[in-house]
């Protein structure tokens, strides 16, 4: 069974869901774009990562936390071809900001098609997500 994602069909479903939360029409194919190089790009990781100001704007973060029995070490080579929209990442952000406004969460974990999990987040529950993902964060 085939589990990459298909991001054509994903790019749409996201634009879809952001513009139905933002009212911000965002064009499918770079969504998909930005979302499979993301993906690219952060799956390399090889420990777990936290971008704070990812959305800036929304003000989120995101950790990354690889599949289980990952061995640490540096970052795979890859080589990535793909564009991420500045564009496209604030829109995606302006929709879960608003989608934690409404619901009253202020945090979405996601599990990547490897085993990989991303927890979108406010700022303010970081430590209870990073104790629940089990991740220490060094820091200055």
């Amino acid at each position: 069974m085939d589990t990459k994602t298909d991001f054509q069909r994903f790019g749409a479903a996201v634009a879809a869901w952001v513009t139905e939360r933002t009212g911000e029409p965002i064009p499918a194919s770079a969504c998909a774009e930005t979302l499979s190089t993301a993906e690219a790009i952060i799956t390399a990781c090889r420990v777990p990562v936290l971008i704070p100001d990812l959305w800036p704007v929304s003000r989120l973060e995101m950790l990354y936390v690889p599949p289980e029995g990952t061995p640490a070490g540096p970052a795979i080579t890859a080589s990535f071809s793909g564009e991420v929209s500045r564009a496209v990442l604030r829109s995606i952000g302006r929709a879960v900001r608003a989608e934690f406004d409404n619901t009253g969460t202020d945090m979405l974990r996601l599990e990547l098609d490897n085993g990989a999990a991303l927890f979108l987040h406010s700022p303010e529950v970081r430590d209870t997500v990073t104790e629940a993902a089990g991740v220490t964060l060094l820091s200055e």
